[in-house]
């Protein structure tokens, strides 16, 4: 994914990641609406710049940033939960058709990020550019001190994800397999999701590590050789 300035700013999509991230293969049910209003923002069909979209972990909101990303091209992605970057990340982007930032409850409470950060939204939006931030909550329970940040983002469009329930994450982990050439059975999918964690990240990782070990002990993807992994044993 392309970031066309500053050139200085390492802040572009992981290698790897953004071949599965399209708004097509997003499979919540729930959040149907939501995935339609974003796709609505980006066309500019909404008359707001600044996008505020949040929701528990695991629920898809970067998933959704990569996919925004892919669908124009002059983007840039930038992940707090990042610890290596620093304030001025967010300098100087303003003149990227979209910039995307995930997790911005990890600077809340920290004045030079969110002086920085309502900097880059006046910026932006002086520029008719797009702004899409993510978050765990809502903006008036980020823990932001400067109050003009919670008013503006309360201000902008607001989008919400709901929880992953288990037959979306079913279709999730059975699409990523598929993605991997790999063919597993809905009865091991289930036997995943009853004994590990229902966070989306966390699964994929999971689904990582599996068809790596799968590949080295030339072994099928079943119940028996997952109970042989150290998440699985009783």
């Amino acid at each position: 994914m392309k970031l066309s300035k500053p050139a200085s700013i390492q802040a572009t999509l992981p290698v790897g990641r953004t071949d599965y991230a399209t708004f097509e293969n997003y499979h919540s049910e729930d959040d149907h609406q939501t995935v339609s209003l974003l796709k609505q923002f980006l066309e500019g069909g909404i008359g707001c710049n600044t996008c505020y979209l949040w929701g528990p972990s695991g629920a898809g909101k970067t998933h959704l940033l990569y996919a925004a990303c892919q669908l124009i091209s002059n983007s840039a992605y930038i992940p707090l939960k990042d610890l290596s970057l620093q304030p001025d990340v967010l300098d100087r982007l303003e003149e990227i058709r979209l910039v995307c930032i995930d997790d911005i409850q990890c600077i809340a409470a920290q004045s030079v990020w969110e002086n920085n950060l309502i900097a880059l939204l006046e910026n932006l939006e002086n520029q008719k550019n797009l702004f899409i931030v993510s978050a765990k909550f809502p903006p008036q329970e980020l823990g932001f001190d400067l109050q003009d940040l919670v008013n503006r983002f309360s201000g902008r469009q607001i989008l919400r994800l709901h929880s992953t329930s288990e037959e979306t994450l079913v279709r999730i982990l059975t699409d990523r397999a598929a993605r991997r050439g790999l063919s597993i059975d809905d009865s091991v999918i289930r036997f995943i999701l009853e004994r590990y964690s229902r966070d989306t990240h966390s699964l994929i990782r999971l689904l990582d590590r599996i068809d790596r070990l799968s590949l080295e002990k030339h072994r099928r993807i079943t119940i028996p050789f997952l109970k042989q992994l150290d998440e699985f044993r009783n």
